[in-house]
């Protein structure tokens, strides 16, 4: 991996490779070999402000000259599990974002984001997360939830504006069946482009989205807003309590 760089995965399976292990910051759980990593080369260590990790992400909190960052990777439920298990998921990513919003006040700077991972919904409103989504509104609630907390962090769906309605992230081994179910979201002052890299073959069903980012520079200013805290606030039917 070149310096600088970073890698989100989603499964983080059993790691051995000693290359990885011995060049490279390793961040997430390690309950299960399922759950998401963020692995960043050790040119940036000295960058890492904080870290945090539950079973459905994995977060760091980055500085550097051009700003301060924070780096997600995000493995969420798929649609087998229940829409509990899904919403509590969200709120774990929640508190991570919160926390690390906290550390960054510190040093009286307003974070971007940039997250990436296999959210396990196909999107369907086109016209608010871009034309690259492959969903039918089968899941509405999951959408919604979403919708409404990537608004509260404002957030954009920067892979599905650049995505065609061709492309794919997942081909099922089985069936064939293609989807969208991996995005790329981003602070909408972050410089970004993405895209599906489909040469590369990891005996994977999902295909790797690749990001080149570059974050403007930031003048240091704490973050005051007031964002919500529980379920019922992030996707409640007022209007109101999605302003922050």
């Amino acid at each position: 991996m070149k310096k600088f760089a970073f890698i989100m995965l989603q499964e983080k399976g059993a790691i051995t490779d000693t290359n990885i292990l011995n060049n490279h910051i390793v961040i997430g759980s390690m309950e299960t070999d399922r759950t998401p990593i963020l692995i960043i080369h050790k040119a940036l260590s000295r960058f890492i402000v904080a870290t945090k990790c539950c079973s459905c992400a994995a977060a760091g909190l980055i500085r550097t000259s051009q700003g301060i960052v924070v780096l997600v990777s995000c493995y969420l439920p798929d649609v087998q599990k229940p829409m509990d298990t899904f919403a509590s998921a969200i709120m774990d990513l929640d508190s991570i974002l919160q926390e690390l919003f906290a550390e960054a006040r510190l040093h009286r700077c307003m974070p971007k984001i940039i997250l990436g991972g296999d959210l396990n919904v196909e999107m369907t409103p086109a016209l608010v997360v871009g034309p690259g989504t492959s969903g039918r509104g089968g899941s509405f609630d999951r959408e919604t939830l979403l919708l409404a907390w990537a608004s509260k962090w404002s957030i954009e769906w920067r892979s599905t504006w650049q995505l065609s309605d061709t492309d794919w992230t997942i081909q099922h081994l089985s069936s064939g069946k293609r989807h969208i179910l991996d995005y790329i979201l981003c602070s909408s002052d972050v410089t970004l482009q993405s895209s599906v890299v489909y040469d590369l073959d990891f005996a994977s069903d999902h295909h790797p989205l690749e990001v080149r980012a570059v974050l403007t520079t930031l003048t240091p200013k704490a973050d005051t807003k007031r964002r919500a805290d529980t379920l019922e606030e992030l996707i409640g039917n007022t209007p109101k309590l999605l302003t922050f």
